[in-house]
C-alpha cells in the first residue's frame, strides 16, 4: 500500500468522522495525518519496515493510536484491489476508534 492510498484512507476516515459529528479534534488529526503522509518522500510502509512504529509516531500529528491504525491498515493491505488500490473489503474495526 502506497502513501497515496493511505492518504486517501485517512481523508475518508476524517470525512466519515465529520459526518458522524465526532470530536472535531479527531477529525482534524486524521486530516493532518493525511497531509503529513502525502508530503512524505519515503513510503510509510518502508519507513515502518526499516525503522518501526516509533518512526511513524515521530511524524508531526501522528501519535501512538493513529500509528497503530496505519500499521494495521498496512498489514491488511492484502484486502486491496490490485487494479484500483481501493478497498476490496473494509478492514476490521476501522469504522470508529482513535
Amino acid at each position: 500500500m502506497n502513501n497515496e492510498a493511505i492518504t486517501r484512507w485517512l481523508r475518508q476516515q476524517a470525512n466519515a468522522l465529520a459526518a458522524q459529528r465526532e470530536n472535531l479534534y479527531r477529525v482534524r488529526s486524521y486530516r493532518w495525518a493525511a497531509s503529513v503522509v502525502e508530503a512524505l518522500e519515503v513510503e510509510v510502509g518502508d519507513l515502518v519496515r526499516t525503522q518501526g512504529r516509533k518512526a511513524l509516531e515521530q511524524l508531526p500529528g501522528i501519535g501512538r493510536s493513529l500509528a497503530r491504525r496505519i500499521i494495521q491498515l498496512l498489514k491488511e493491505s492484502s484486502a486491496l484491489s490490485p487494479d484500483t488500490g481501493t478497498m476490496a473489503r473494509p478492514p476490521r474495526n476501522f469504522s470508529r476508534g482513535g
